[in-house]
């Protein structure tokens, strides 16, 4: 007797397994969840002799997002680092408005000063 289970039940079975590992995941860890878009103006930008960068916005305190020379607990590797350190300081000279994303930062004002953001991973110019 064959007692084989078909293809598309095996993938169905994995399928469900999968997507419920991924709600407990979310679940457990709910700041996965969502990502947040900070548009706002720059008003701070600096560097520490470690390297790191930071930041602060009309919206959120001043707060690291990225090291220039070591990737640590940070998404965003080094040499991308240096281009968004241009980027920032290009943001705070004109007064343009930049756009942040994060995961796991629910909304922008919820930074706190002076912390380590490492789920910083995109910025962009208006």
């Amino acid at each position: 007797m064959d007692t084989a289970v078909p293809a598309t039940a095996t993938r169905k079975t994995v399928l469900r397994g999968w997507m419920g590992g991924l709600l407990a995941v979310l679940v457990a860890y709910p700041s996965l969840a969502y990502g947040t878009n900070c548009d706002s103006k720059v008003t701070n930008v600096s560097i520490d002799a470690s390297g790191k960068v930071f930041v602060a916005t009309a919206l959120s305190p001043i707060h690291a997002v990225c090291n220039i020379i070591s990737k640590g607990d940070f998404s965003m590797p080094p040499e991308v680092c240096k281009a968004t350190y241009a980027m920032l300081i290009s943001a705070k000279a004109s007064a343009l408005p930049i756009r942040l994303y994060y995961t796991g930062v629910p909304q922008c004002g919820d930074i706190s000063a002076w912390s380590a953001q490492p789920t910083f991973y995109h910025a962009e110019l208006f």
